[in-house]
């Protein structure tokens, strides 16, 4: 067990500027491949600098999240897994970042479908933009949306 947290920590050492892309960070921290269902934070994320677990927020986000400008400018996270969110939420707060966790009713493949929504709105988006690094289309979405809020304040 030892052998592997120290692996885990390499891996989470290293960040994502080791991999060639934000998705193959997750993959070498064990989180790709998974079924939703088993996905969770990696246990050595929650000893991480806040560096890093911003960084790891930052490519889990851009890889699962989603950014919604209308009404008006959230983050949302969507998972089956309810303890992937739970862990989420523990490390936003870490940033002083509130989230909201509820269940989402849908649909997939035209058959009913429960998930789980962590949303972070309001005053904490602003923090949260500010704190976590959202490579791509989904950190530019996130900044446009927050820059015509703030424009209209």
């Amino acid at each position: 067990m030892k052998q592997y947290e120290r692996q885990m920590r390499q891996k989470v050492d290293r960040g994502h500027r080791g991999c060639s892309s934000p998705m193959d960070w997750l993959r070498a921290l064990d989180l790709a491949g998974k079924t939703a269902h088993a996905k969770s934070v990696p246990q050595a994320l929650f000893k991480a600098p806040n560096d890093q677990l911003a960084r790891f927020l930052g490519c889990y986000f851009a890889c699962d999240g989603h950014v919604a400008e209308q009404p008006g400018p959230t983050a949302e996270f969507y998972s089956v897994s309810l303890r992937l969110l739970h862990d989420v939420k523990a490390l936003l707060l870490r940033f002083g970042i509130v989230a909201f966790l509820r269940l989402k009713r849908g649909r997939y493949k035209g058959q009913p479908h429960l998930s789980w929504r962590l949303t972070v709105r309001g005053p904490f988006l602003a923090i949260f933009a500010d704190a976590i690094p959202i490579p791509g289309v989904k950190g530019e979405r996130l900044a446009r949306g927050l820059g015509q809020q703030r424009s209209t304040n």
